[in-house]
């Protein structure tokens, strides 16, 4: 007989996503016993995959975004400020629009259209003059984001995150088994124990595949070693779909979105990083590589589509965009625990991650 393990609200997953939930929702549901549960699965994302970049996110509209941008950077200050035990630092996101990405720069920079968000457009002598390593020759305009903070040490921050729910009573059970999705019976089950929850169930990673299978991508990711001369900033090459930021150690990385090619193999994707690199940064020469890692994981082609529930259950998945998870674990997982009556919440027509995003009345 298998064991059953009961909780008013279970959280399911072992990243960021998970742990802020479980964080947030044990500190505004003081009255609530409430599980985390992490398990064996194979992951859809690597917790030391993520990039550590918060960025924004173009498809909210004009003040979701600049809320979303500015209370992430906040919620990541806010708790770094009580802590040494993971690293952040903030350095200026510079935002490439080169090619076919020209035309999206214009829409772009309307979203920060008196907003308190920092901006301004580099000149070509501005880039010689500032940031000269990256080449003024390509057809290229860049946008800078003043203030945008990173935190690279992903996994320390998970570790924080969850052993601050842990303090306020959350239960964490981690099994070694594989965990899968019951929706006849509204539950989650391993060979040996049935999950289930009286209130709701957060989803992050379980059975999610079969739900998203026609939106797995390969991606790629590479750590450099030190490269002293490269300037402390961040940068978002849409034309390339390729993310590189500093940490404050001097550690580069670049994560790229392979389109829709999930066959694209290791050496031809490390070579097409390498073109990038160079075309980028003529100066610093030859890439170098320290640790290299290929995932498939979940894109989202609609930012909307991240967060929903599971028709006629109380399972509620959570499918941040593996780029964007630092920017909205931080500021959903805070205002998802503040709603009181879920499904009501949840029964209203329209994008959930937005009715989130506007339960916090950023217009205000």
């Amino acid at each position: 007989m298998n064991k059953i393990v009961e909780a008013d609200i279970l959280v399911e997953g072992n990243g960021l996503t998970a742990v802020t939930l479980a964080y947030f929702l044990s500190k505004n549901n003081k009255n609530k016993e409430i599980v985390l549960l992490e398990h064996g699965n194979p992951p859809l994302k690597h917790q030391l995959f993520i990039p550590g970049v918060i960025m924004p996110l173009f498809e909210l509209e004009k003040k979701l975004l600049n809320y979303v941008l500015e209370k992430s950077n906040d919620v990541l200050v806010d708790f770094h400020a009580v802590t040494d035990y993971f690293d952040a630092s903030r350095h200026p996101l510079i935002l490439m629009y080169r090619n076919e990405a020209l035309s999206q720069q214009r829409n772009h920079l309307e979203k920060f259209e008196n907003s308190l968000t920092k901006h301004s457009m580099i000149s070509k002598s501005d880039i010689k003059d500032y940031y000269p390593l990256i080449n003024c020759d390509l057809n290229a305009s860049l946008l800078e984001i003043k203030d945008s903070w990173i935190s690279s040490q992903i996994p320390n921050l998970i570790t924080f995150f969850r052993n601050s729910a842990k303090e306020n009573g959350v239960k964490i059970i981690k099994s070694s088994q594989e965990i899968k999705l019951d929706l006849d019976h509204k539950t989650l089950f391993s060979p040996t124990t049935i999950y289930k929850s009286s209130e709701y169930t957060c989803l992050t990673t379980v059975d999610l595949v079969q739900f998203f299978s026609d939106k797995m991508v390969q991606t790629i990711m590479i750590t450099t070693p030190i490269i002293e001369q490269f300037p402390k900033i961040s940068l978002h090459d849409y034309y390339s779909k390729s993310l590189m930021w500093l940490e404050e150690a001097g550690y580069f990385h670049i994560y790229q979105t392979l389109n829709n090619d999930v066959d694209t193999d290791r050496q031809t994707a490390i070579a097409r990083l390498k073109e990038i690199f160079n075309q980028l940064f003529p100066s610093i020469g030859n890439l170098p590589i320290l640790d290299i890692f290929m995932d498939k994981t979940v894109d989202q082609k609609h930012l909307m589509e991240t967060v929903g529930k599971i028709r006629n259950t109380q399972f509620y998945f959570f499918m941040f965009p593996t780029q964007a998870e630092l920017t909205l674990s931080l500021v959903i997982s805070e205002l998802f625990s503040k709603v009181k009556n879920i499904e009501e919440f949840y029964s209203q027509n329209g994008s959930i991650l937005e009715k989130i995003l506007k339960s916090a009345k950023p217009d205000s």
